[in-house]
């Protein structure tokens, strides 16, 4: 039987009153997908450090604008305070090999994703001078922000194994 999701058409593509990019979906084709088949989705969602070293969520939102949500924020004067000193993301492969930027072959061979999260304190320590190296995945990273300064960090990081990405 067709049993499964319900297939939607984009009909036109433009500008609404408030000159937002704008996308109509037809409600519905009356098309259905087997159950078993491949169905994909494109949705664009990322996470990334902006310019005042904000950690968010950056992702469209139904008129196609931008949503973004912050995790992590900084503040305080020229966003000195809190905020993301750095942020890296490696892909582990099946050969053992691991990659910062994946491609539509290697998709499939991924076996972990390890994410490493440098993260600044709210307020600086008066009689402390931070003059550490940190490494984030594969390289060694001297100049995250303006080291040799007066604020505390603390590097985290988390790997995900990956199971079953070609179903």
């Amino acid at each position: 039987p067709n049993l499964g999701t319900l297939v939607y058409q984009v009909t036109a593509y433009g500008t609404d009153l408030d000159g937002d990019t704008a996308l109509t979906i037809t409600p519905s084709l009356e098309q259905q997908v087997n159950t078993g088949s491949n169905v994909y989705s494109v949705v664009r969602k990322r996470f990334a450090v902006d310019a005042s070293r904000n950690l968010e969520i950056q992702e469209w939102d139904k008129n196609c604008s931008a949503d973004n949500e912050e995790i992590v924020a900084s503040h305080g004067p020229g966003n000195a305070n809190g905020g993301v000193d750095g942020f890296q993301v490696e892909y582990t492969l099946a050969n053992g090999t691991s990659v910062s930027a994946l491609t539509v072959a290697n998709i499939v061979n991924v076996r972990s994703i390890t994410m490493w999260l440098l993260l600044r304190a709210d307020f600086p320590a008066k009689s402390y001078t931070n003059t550490t190296t940190y490494t984030l995945g594969s390289a060694t990273v001297v100049n995250i922000g303006p080291f040799n300064d007066n604020y505390r960090r603390v590097l985290l990081s988390k790997t995900v194994e990956v199971k079953n990405v070609a179903l």
